[in-house]
């Protein structure tokens, strides 16, 4: 089974960038991730904020929380965090050009309480019992063993810190030949080994000690995002890989817009779905 190690997912996201900005519009909205729709928010650029709200909620975000952003993308819930809800946010992330693009959007926005810094949120260089919340959006599912994340986490926490996560979780393992395949292309186009079912996340938590462990799965309201890169990765490929064969599109992009089609395939069939996480130390 291939495996993706830290210059991998680093050159997944540089490789990736232009379309990141471009495509999904991070130049304005600082959000890689995808969107919660609602009543009132359907729309890209405040969807993918009201996620970080609802997050904010879920986890109890007040005013003077230490909140850690593992895997923080370029900066948009650190910025949004301490924007909102008057937290101190340390964002870290593993590619330095990310952390770059954090440092301008904070910079841009004049924020103030957040800083940011290129680190393994595996194996942080902070002290123990630092943080209030441990955060992660997206960022989970880039861990090879997913126990190590939770391990870090709960040594970072203070008594009683929370933490919250946004992730995609299989439905069974083993899923059907057609599943594993579709997750396959999905999540090695996106420099990710394999994602866990919900129970393999409990067992985890609760394995390094977390308790009062919760999940919702908001898959409802994530489809219209998550329908939307399908349509653009759809109608971008076939034009890609013509020009993937005279060297203006990476093989990497390629992985990206195929991947982002398998996604949502696999949505649709019921082989994973999108939950928010919460568990308390």
């Amino acid at each position: 089974m291939k495996k993706y190690s830290t210059a991998d997912i680093v050159k997944y996201y540089d490789k990736t960038s232009f379309d990141y900005h471009w495509v999904w519009n991070t130049r304005n909205t600082q959000a890689i991730h995808f969107g919660f729709y609602d009543e009132k928010h359907q729309k890209h650029d405040v969807a993918v904020h009201r996620l970080t709200e609802v997050m904010a909620d879920m986890a109890q975000v007040q005013a003077g929380d230490r909140v850690l952003d593992a895997g923080c993308g370029v900066g948009g819930s650190s910025i949004w965090l301490a924007e909102n809800r008057s937290a101190i946010v340390t964002g870290i992330a593993l590619p330095p050009r990310q952390i770059i693009d954090c440092q301008k959007n904070a910079h841009h926005k004049k924020v103030q309480n957040v800083d940011f810094q290129v680190a393994d949120f595996t194996k942080t260089p902070f002290e123990s019992e630092q943080f209030d919340v441990v955060w992660t959006c997206e960022s989970l599912c880039h861990a090879e063993q997913k126990i190590d994340f939770y391990r870090e986490a709960f040594r970072l926490l203070k008594r009683g810190g929370r933490l919250i996560i946004a992730e995609y979780c299989r439905t069974t393992r083993p899923l059907p030949n057609e599943g594993e395949a579709l997750l396959k292309n999905w999540l090695h186009g996106w420099a990710i080994l394999d994602i866990d079912t919900i129970e393999e996340h409990r067992l985890n938590m609760e394995s390094v000690g977390f308790q009062d462990i919760a999940f919702k799965d908001i898959k409802k309201n994530m489809h219209t995002s998550l329908r939307n890169v399908h349509r653009m990765s759809a109608q971008w490929l076939p034009l890609a890989r013509i020009l993937n064969k005279i060297g203006l599109v990476s093989d990497t992009r390629i992985g990206n817009a195929a991947g982002s089609v398998s996604l949502y395939e696999a949505l649709q069939q019921g082989y994973w779905s999108y939950y928010l996480m919460v568990a308390i130390k």
